[in-house]
């Protein structure tokens, strides 16, 4: 009997130590949410507007296998015109008929040749050449000189266009950690302002948006 006793009292030990040391590791985790907002030098920006460039049908060779969406967002004032923040992703869905929502992983292409890039990341959705401005200067208006890469991390979209939430953490090549929320209508600034249709959506987006996307680099160049 004191056998039993025994053998039940450390059994119950070892599970109420398994589940403290579970618990701490969920709380250490467990990061505060983000709703419309952007997290960096632990500072937060409240995120106002989101476009998106619908850049086609790409590949690592002759044949296309990825489609690619950028997506901008901004902390940008409506009225005044005034930012602090842009985040830019360049990203790339497996499968060249259309963009497809999802998990998007960093893609590292340093030190690759174009054979080993096709080898590691041809059946992967995954962004690359993608930044953050920030008004370092606080002048209210963000240049080149204010660009900081992103240097891994992920990025997860989901919706159905126009409305999409994107969800972000990422590492920044200055080593800081970068989160940022944002749920709502991406502005579709694809289109030249010829189009009638895309001189209204161009009305509802501030100046100098459609400058901040950029038709992406090819993935066939080495």
């Amino acid at each position: 009997m004191k056998k039993s006793t025994l053998s039940f009292k450390l059994m119950t030990l070892l599970l109420c130590g398994f589940l403290t040391v579970s618990c701490g590791d969920d709380d250490e985790e467990q990061l505060p949410s983000l709703e419309n907002q952007l997290e960096y030098f632990d500072t937060i920006y409240d995120l106002t507007l989101g476009a998106s460039l619908d850049a086609g049908a790409t590949g690592f060779s002759t044949t296309n296998t990825h489609h690619v969406q950028a997506f901008l967002l901004t902390d940008v004032n409506q009225n005044t015109g005034a930012e602090k923040v842009n985040l830019v992703f360049y990203t790339y869905s497996l499968g060249a008929s259309s963009f497809k929502t999802g998990r998007f992983e960093y893609a590292n292409f340093a030190g690759l040749t174009l054979a080993q890039r096709t080898a590691t990341y041809g059946n992967k959705s995954f962004f690359l050449n993608s930044y953050l401005v920030v008004d370092l200067n606080n002048d209210k208006q963000l240049d080149n000189t204010e660009v900081v890469r992103i240097a891994s991390g992920s990025v997860n979209i989901s919706g159905t266009a126009p409305n999409y939430t994107l969800d972000c953490h990422v590492v920044l090549e200055n080593g800081q950690t970068l989160r940022a929320q944002y749920s709502g209508e991406f502005i579709d600034i694809t289109n030249d302002v010829v189009d009638e249709d895309a001189k209204a959506n161009m009305r509802k987006a501030p100046s100098g948006i459609s400058s901040a996307l950029r038709a992406p680099k090819s993935l066939r160049v080495e």
